[in-house]
């Protein structure tokens, strides 16, 4: 019954957040108080599941809160103009050479296995770029996508310590069964591309 809950509230959120019924604070706040209150729990131990969550993740909220009112801010009041102007001043309409220093940013960026940092690297440095050449914002993102996904599978990737500690195992020990799949995977497309 939890788990049930707990999947249609994600169905929910994420229907709430694409559709913009509401703003995305008050249905991160409201929808799993009311999911938890359908669950069966008391407002007592809603309080204690704030306690918690908030133990674990404070530092990561401060750092979002400060990430985006700051990237938000210094885009408003142009600072990252000269820098945008002489990029796409530099690379014109070239549109492979500004795809791959996107690839080679989110490579970079995504080598501390840190999603949250990648995206707060990547996304303020090209998105006005994409914006002031006529690119779609969801290219930026479908772009990143790829190098993000082979990173994470990196033994310090998020995705690969969360998989280990549900399996029980150490990362390296996954990791190194993984890792032969993923080579064969990689020849079969470059000798298919090639």
């Amino acid at each position: 019954m939890l788990a049930a809950i707990g999947f249609i509230l994600m169905i929910v959120l994420m229907i709430v957040l694409i559709k913009s019924w509401v703003s995305p604070p008050v249905a991160f706040i409201g929808l799993p108080l009311i999911a938890a209150l359908l669950a069966g729990f008391g407002f007592g131990d809603i309080g204690g599941f704030i306690g918690t969550g908030m133990k674990s993740m404070l530092s990561t909220a401060v750092l979002f809160v400060f990430s985006i009112s700051y990237f938000t801010l210094m885009d408003e009041i142009g600072l990252f103009d000269p820098i945008i102007n002489a990029l796409t001043k530099k690379a014109g309409k070239n549109i492979p050479m500004i795809l791959v220093a996107v690839l080679l940013t989110t490579f970079v960026a995504h080598l501390d296995g840190s999603g949250a940092t990648t995206f707060l690297i990547v996304v303020p440095a090209f998105l006005p770029i994409f914006k002031r050449l006529g690119f779609r914002p969801q290219a930026l993102l479908a772009l990143m996508c790829g190098p993000y996904a082979v990173m994470n599978i990196l033994p310090w990737g998020g995705p690969t310590m969360r998989a280990a500690t549900v399996a029980g195992v150490e990362t390296g020990d996954l990791y190194a069964f993984i890792i032969p799949g993923v080579i064969v995977i990689g020849t079969s497309k470059a000798l298919e591309i090639g």
